[in-house]
């Protein structure tokens, strides 16, 4: 332009402009041209120059040393694999592991401290991070060992299928159990022999473990027990159907032709029966379940078709059948409400739990058109779960709805002292929405939730595990305490079993776990039973003060809780274990 100007370069020279680009300056040193340095080359001193090594990249140098390439590829940088207490570091393939040595584990998730937890003699770390011996065991060798001094068991069973369906404790440490069976079976050296092709079976024990009473309900049909409750004073509670007429005491209920009959009776702490009666209509109805509160009240819940009638009130379900729930008085079972649950297509009992301004019941339904008292529920999928809260007139305070694309269900509901509300469940989807909030689950995973007395959703636990798809887990069953603590039962059939953030071995089998959850849903224990062969299933469990108590059905020998089953037959076998917590 006619004028001297300052170069912006020097004539004909070359830097890097960065790691990989060469600029050169041109002749008058007026700017600069970049160039790419080609694949495989780095720029260096203001030339292009093969790479040393491929920028990044990660190879180990040593058994404990990792070797980095920079970022030019101009060199490598040696560093050594973090170690830590009680383990030995390593480096395999470019990456760095700490492996704990025997008996030691890194149980905060902190590897700063290395393996910090000793696990061979360490009660609430036996063997594993979680693993929590029981009460009066000790932990060896990693393995928790000893009995419970105050724990018993007891397994029946003929040559047919027989299991415990429900399970109970009461203040005095009395356990009640109801279970099904068929031919004849020996509880505690007591023989029962059933009328027909199943009997209902309630057996009450001492807190030694004793058979105090029992009493076989049943016809020469198809009669099964389903659940069974104590109250304060000791007095025993149960319910099922009957297909045949059955009497109890100077009460027979008789059921429609080829169809079944509701029942419930009560017996005083001595098995002296108290009252018996029976309840239902024109086609197929069924208590499955039972609660009683602090005020004089007993609910059953359980499924109908056809028509359903208690007292005065009946009800008449959809053409696939509907729930019914029913407040009775504890004191003779006169029927004080009944209420039907159900709309165009089916609607299924879950549960129900009791306090005494009223009670919870749990339910899965197909219907679209469910209406519960405010408003549609909807439906996204095959089922939705739904909790439904009511009072003592039964009128419904809230409902709170599990819903996916999928089919899900609930197995279990109580209440604390506060009047929360807990449930369990099977997630059928990895998707499911609980009120308005969605979680994700691995496949057929289950779960725990708490509600607040408003129904509010507070927390969700999840059970999960490294099963394949079509295998998992399934949550029978729950009991709360007054202080919001939870002890669920169920199995799963996996190689390792997940609940919350607990891990815990398991054989591949049908296999029954126990998790014990805090009352902010935290997993402060997780166990599973040992067989090496067929299944073991928890249906039920129930606590009290410092005493639980789990039963079921089982095909082979397992260890569980520290209590190895025997088999008494060559059929599926009832079970009650009895221990302190």
């Amino acid at each position: 332009g006619g004028a001297c100007v300052a170069q912006a370069c020097v004539p004909n020279a070359s830097r890097c402009a960065d790691g990989f680009t060469r600029a050169v300056c041109d002749a008058v040193g007026s700017q600069e041209t970049n160039t790419r340095c080609a694949t495989g080359q780095r720029c260096n001193g203001g030339s292009c120059v093969a790479q040393a090594c491929e920028p990044n990249a990660a190879t180990c140098a040593s058994a404990t040393r990792r070797r980095v390439c920079d970022a030019q590829g101009a060199s490598f940088v040696d560093t050594e694999c973090p170690g830590g207490a009680n383990g030995t570091a390593s480096c395999n393939g470019g990456v760095c592991a700490f492996t704990c040595s025997p008996g030691f584990a890194d149980c905060d998730g902190n590897a700063g401290n290395g393996c910090e937890t000793g696990t061979l003699s360490n009660a609430t770390n036996c063997g594993s991070c979680g693993r929590v011996c029981l009460s009066g065991q000790t932990c060896a060798n990693g393995t928790c060992s000893g009995g419970v001094s105050t724990g018993w068991d007891q397994a029946w069973g003929s040559s047919s299928d027989d299991a415990v369906r429900a399970v109970a404790v009461d203040a005095a440490n009395n356990v009640a159990t109801m279970s099904v069976f068929t031919g004849s079976v020996q509880v505690a050296s007591t023989t029962a022999t059933s009328a027909g092709s199943l009997d209902a079976l309630v057996s009450v024990f001492a807190p030694d473990g004793s058979l105090r009473w029992q009493q076989r309900i049943g016809g020469t049909g198809n009669d099964p027990g389903n659940a069974v409750v104590f109250d304060a004073a000791g007095n025993v509670y149960a319910c099922g159907a009957v297909t045949s007429p059955v009497t109890l005491g100077s009460t027979t209920i008789t059921p429609p032709d080829t169809f079944t009959q509701t029942w419930v009776a009560s017996w005083s702490p001595t098995g002296v029966l108290r009252w018996a009666r029976g309840f239902g209509g024109t086609l197929q109805d069924q208590c499955l379940g039972l609660a009683v509160d602090d005020a004089g009240s007993l609910w059953a819940g359980g499924n109908f078709s056809g028509t359903f009638t208690a007292g005065t009130q009946t009800v008449t379900a959809g053409s696939m059948g509907d729930v019914f729930l029913l407040r009775l008085a504890a004191a003779d079972g006169a029927p004080q409400g009944l209420r039907r649950y159900g709309g165009s297509a089916g609607t299924f009992f879950d549960g129900v739990t009791a306090r005494p301004d009223g009670a919870a019941v749990a339910l899965h339904y197909l219907s679209p058109d469910l209406d519960v008292g405010l408003g549609s529920v909807g439906n996204a999928g095959s089922n939705d779960g739904l909790v439904v809260r009511v009072g003592l007139d039964l009128a419904t305070r809230w409902q709170f709805r599990a819903s996916s694309s999928s089919s899900e269900s609930l197995s279990g509901i109580g209440f604390d002292a506060a009047g929360n509300v807990y449930f369990t469940g099977q997630a059928a989807s990895t998707a499911v929405t609980f009120g308005t909030t969605g979680y994700t689950f691995g496949a057929n995973d289950a779960y725990a939730v708490a509600l607040s007395p408003t129904g509010a959703l507070r927390w969700l636990t999840r059970f999960g595990s490294t099963a394949p798809t079509g295998s998992g887990e399934t949550a029978r069953a729950l009991s709360v305490r007054p202080d919001g603590s939870v002890w669920v039962v169920g199995t799963t059939n996996a190689a390792t079993f997940t609940a919350g953030t607990v891990s815990v071995s398991a054989p591949s089998l049908t296999a029954g776990f126990l998790a014990v959850l805090t009352p902010t849903g935290d997993v402060s224990a997780a166990r599973v039973a040992s067989l090496t062969t067929g299944s073991h299933r928890p249906l039920a469990v129930a606590t009290h003060n410092a005493r639980y108590v789990i039963a079921g059905d089982h095909t082979t020998a397992a260890t569980f809780e520290g209590r190895t089953l025997a088999r008494p037959s060559m059929g599926t076998d009832a079970f009650v274990i009895s221990l302190s917590r």
